[in-house]
């Protein structure tokens, strides 16, 4: 019998396409083992391992699924209408572990959602921070309209919060875990970060959490650096998964609507509402700030046209009111 073919890291790179620093974090991560390595190889000299290794024909396949998932290649076609990666040198890309293929895919498919209402965005790149995952759209958010910006705050926090419960790696439930750099992993791949700081199993969220030198946690303050703009609230992010129309809409429309006002009616009374709401909220763009609450003769808006959010000159601004009272009265499509 003829002995199997083996390859060094070298060979092996070449043969399935991938850069050999990508094949080594493969094999840090331990969930594929190549035809021979050096035994717990996690705990040697990086030059013992190097040396150690080689492939077989045998591992070409695995190893090429796996550079398939870690690149998002199979992401990239399934969400090829709503992710427009940056075409230009020095360009951002997908700068995250595969783990968190599921909260991408999540976050796409709400933006299909707000395509489908007339809001053309996509996501155009992600990295991790601080072990959470912090998404970029082609949207500059100095243009966006008041709702726009509530949305997109609501599922950037989301998606910041699922990562930290997600592990990187695998997908597996997991949480922040310290050691030479942060990084959300499961217990199977806690090895990642090498010997735990204190900060470990304590500090869960970075972006809320800090640690004094007596090694008390705070929270941080309010709107640290204006990242807070919304409270958990606001965001709708202390309720469950399932909720009607009425509730739903309560939180999508938050901005619009006078804190006291609860919704109800027929889902096709809120249907019908929810649509004038949107045309609502592209007819003001950034100029207005509008209430929506419930009056004697229904819904109605209040306008505030003392304090617009952007200068706009009054022949504008009577052209945004009476475009947003044809809105509310059925009369404008």
């Amino acid at each position: 019998m003829t002995d199997k073919k083996l390859y060094t890291l070298a060979e092996f790179s070449e043969l399935v396409g991938g850069r050999s620093d990508l094949i080594c974090r493969i094999l840090d991560a331990g969930d594929i083992r190549p035809h021979n390595i050096e035994p717990d190889h996690i705990f040697k000299p990086f030059s013992v391992v190097i040396n150690s290794l080689r492939f077989s024909d045998d591992d070409i396949e695995p190893f090429k699924a796996e550079i398939r998932r870690r690149k998002f290649e199979d992401f990239k076609v399934a969400y090829a209408d709503v992710y427009a990666p940056d075409q230009v040198p020095g360009a951002r890309g997908l700068e995250v572990n595969p783990g968190w293929t599921g909260i991408l895919e999540n976050y796409c498919n709400q933006l299909r959602e707000w395509r489908a209402d007339g809001w053309s965005i996509k996501l155009r790149w992600a990295k991790e921070k601080f072990g959470s995952i912090r998404i970029f759209s082609n949207i500059d958010h100095r243009t966006m309209t008041p709702l726009q910006a509530f949305r997109l705050s609501r599922l950037d926090e989301w998606a910041r919060r699922r990562s930290l419960q997600t592990c990187q790696e695998c997908g597996r439930p997991g949480r922040l875990r310290w050691g030479s750099h942060a990084a959300t992993l499961c217990d199977r791949h806690k090895h990642l970060v090498g010997e735990l700081r204190a900060e470990d199993g304590v500090i869960l969220d970075p972006d809320r959490q800090k640690m004094d030198k007596e090694g008390r946690v705070h929270g941080w303050p309010e709107n640290f650096l204006g990242r807070y703009t919304w409270t958990d609230t606001d965001l709708g992010l202390d309720e469950g998964q399932t909720m009607d129309l009425a509730k739903s809409m309560e939180i999508e429309f938050r901005p619009f609507l006078s804190p006291d006002l609860r919704l109800d009616g027929t889902d096709l009374e809120l249907a019908d509402l929810r649509k004038k709401l949107l045309a609502v909220d592209q007819a003001i763009g950034r100029h207005h700030w509008v209430k929506f609450q419930l009056r004697q003769r229904g819904y109605e808006i209040a306008i505030d046209t003392t304090e617009p959010c952007s200068t706009v000159d009054e022949i504008r601004r009577d052209a945004i009111i009476a475009e947003i009272e044809m809105i509310m009265s059925g009369e404008h499509v």
